[in-house]
């Protein structure tokens, strides 16, 4: 958040679930806040059923060396829909822990539309679960209290498994941007900022680690 006081009126993104207070909080920092309901929409959008094979499902019986020669299926990228702001219009954008909800498929067209609209020496603010966390639950909101620490809260929505990320998984969303900061919560969740490169140089320091035991 400190960072955020440095930059002259910065643009920030919310894309949910949003929060009245965590919005006076960033206009209190001199932020110009937008507020999207992304993560709801992506979150309760329709989704096709996984395919089912049972008694009534037609099987292929070919043998395996023929079914080995055939051209496997296309494949199309995930149905998700589009971050609706400009390129490089924000130079902060929250997403809580909506990377928690996506398989890798639907993460990767995500973070692709999130790079997109940060400004180089932009940052992302996500929170990654552990890797022990793999009850379904409904999503969440979360709240700012003092001294930036956030509180979760459930809301409406379907209960979904999350999606444990390491690390390097999530360097692979966000190539063209560094781990600036990452504070391990007591409960093993990841509380991870993210700085988007001015260019192709990769910074040379390391992220500072902060543990909250």
């Amino acid at each position: 958040m400190t960072r955020l006081r440095r930059l002259p009126h910065p643009r920030l993104l919310d894309l949910g679930y949003t929060c009245g207070s965590n919005i006076d909080y960033f206009i209190r920092l001199g932020c110009k806040v937008h507020v999207d309901d992304y993560t709801a929409t992506l979150l309760t959008r329709p989704r096709p059923a996984p395919p089912t094979e049972g008694r009534g499902a037609s099987r292929d019986r070919r043998p395996a060396r023929a079914a080995a020669r055939s051209k496997p299926a296309a494949t199309t990228p995930p149905a998700i829909p589009p971050v609706d702001h400009d390129t490089s219009a924000f130079q902060a954008v929250l997403c809580w822990d909506l990377f928690d909800y996506l398989a890798e498929p639907e993460a990767l067209a995500v973070a692709g539309e999130i790079r997109r609209v940060t400004a180089p020496g932009g940052f992302v603010l996500a929170l990654f679960g552990p890797a022990r966390d793999a009850a379904s639950r409904p999503p969440r909101r979360f709240r700012i209290r003092a001294a930036g620490h956030v509180e979760p809260e459930d809301v409406e929505g379907p209960r979904l498994r999350p999606h444990h990320l390491p690390n390097r998984d999530i360097l692979r969303l966000f190539p063209d941007f560094d781990i600036a900061q990452t504070v391990l919560l007591k409960n093993g969740v990841r509380e991870m900022l993210l700085e988007k490169r001015n260019g192709s140089e990769r910074r040379l320091s390391e992220p500072q680690m902060v543990s909250l035991i």
